[in-house]
């Protein structure tokens, strides 16, 4: 199951796009605790503030249930692997820096991959109380500058940019 939207290159479509990403997995009725709903949302948040505040174009949204993740991929303009600052007071409302970091702590698994475009940022969310929604491949311990998960196995694939994931790319419409 999957649904494709695209976010205009303005602040205040981030908010609507967070709010369409949960009416999406509502509607789906997936098996998901209410504490995971709420982290999916505050990490598109995160993800889709990031794509449409550094990046001169719109950003396109890909949300994906594979029957144990939610996985959401958004692709921007930009070029490159995303980066993780220091959040604080390099910021007027030194709330600035976190976005990446919240990511990192609360997904099961993130990264990064160049596009036809610039790059996407995907991430996936599951509930952790089930023992088969739980990536025990996955390396949660200090992640690369540059943000991607790393593998703890060998046989993990990894993209022509180095950086982990798990499972195809979605296909972006």
């Amino acid at each position: 199951m999957s649904a494709s939207f695209h976010v205009p290159p303005s602040r205040g479509a981030v908010s609507v796009a967070r709010r369409h990403v949960v009416a999406l997995v509502r509607d789906w009725r997936l098996p998901l605790a209410e504490d995971t709903v709420e982290t999916l949302e505050l990490l598109a948040s995160e993800v889709i503030t990031n794509a449409v505040l550094h990046t001169s174009g719109c950003c396109h949204v890909t949300v994906a249930w594979d029957g144990n993740h939610v996985r959401l991929e958004a692709e921007d303009t930009g070029a490159g692997h995303p980066a993780r600052r220091v959040p604080g007071p390099g910021h007027a409302s030194g709330e600035g820096g976190r976005g990446l970091h919240l990511v990192d702590a609360l997904a099961c698994t993130w990264g990064s991959r160049p596009s036809t475009v610039g790059k996407v940022v995907w991430f996936e969310v599951g509930d952790r109380s089930s023992a088969d929604n739980t990536r025990p491949d996955i390396d949660t311990r200090e992640r690369a500058e540059s943000g991607p998960v790393r593998p703890a196995r060998s046989h993990r694939p990894r993209s022509a940019g180095g950086t982990a994931r798990s499972g195809p790319p979605l296909r972006i419409r």
